[in-house]
């Protein structure tokens, strides 16, 4: 199967049990342009959550192919975890300085359709869906989308009001859109609500300016 940049999806391997292959395909499916990756190298493994090490088609889990664990922990959400982390590696991959321009710009579309995947498959009160929402909106920033950036910054200040992200994510969009005196207002805002305030607070000047 072929990835939405032309790259091709590696096999399954032959140690997955039956029942994780045919849930995998199933999940696959429905979305065919979302393809695994291959060739993951050490530093790309060492940047993503832990986690991701434990979610289908990754390998660092001895109890299970669909990390039981991690299932029990946060929830059936976790299932479709491997789509963001497949999503953030091709995010990283897209920042190479050696890229042609429209293998860049696929990388990024493939990123952002498998954080929406994770997005449409899970609801609002999964811990993990900070992940996929904070990363999309940082592509759409790359890919100049500022607009969806600004929509996306805004689900995950609702969803995580107490984040730091969501109030960086707006702030940056807002900036982008020349609309520096909103964004103000939105660190503000966090500052006021946030678990972390001084933290916010450091990146202020760097987002919005003195």
């Amino acid at each position: 199967m072929k990835r939405a940049d032309g790259s091709v999806a590696p096999k399954k391997g032959a140690h997955l049990a039956l029942a994780g292959i045919l849930v995998a395909a199933a999940l696959n499916s429905q979305v065919a342009e979302c393809a695994p990756i291959d060739n993951f190298t050490k530093e790309e493994l060492a940047l993503l959550p832990n986690w991701c090490l434990h979610t289908q088609t990754f390998e660092g889990d001895e109890t299970g192919f669909f990390g039981d664990r991690y299932v029990a922990r946060y929830g059936p959400g976790f299932n479709y975890m491997h789509h963001f982390c497949w999503g953030a590696v091709d995010a990283m991959r897209a920042e190479r300085l050696s890229l042609p321009a429209e293998r860049r710009q696929g990388l990024r579309a493939n990123a952002i359709q498998n954080f929406d995947y994770v997005l449409k498959h899970t609801k609002p009160g999964f811990e993990l869906r900070l992940e996929p929402l904070r990363d999309k909106a940082a592509v759409q920033r790359r890919l100049g989308n500022f607009d969806q950036a600004l929509e996306t910054g805004l689900m995950l200040v609702k969803e995580f009001p107490k984040a730091i992200d969501g109030y960086v994510a707006v702030a940056t969009a807002l900036v982008a859109l020349k609309r520096r005196d909103e964004a103000r207002g939105v660190i503000d805002e966090g500052i006021r609500r946030i678990d972390d305030p001084a933290r916010l607070q450091r990146a202020r000047d760097a987002i919005v300016g003195p």
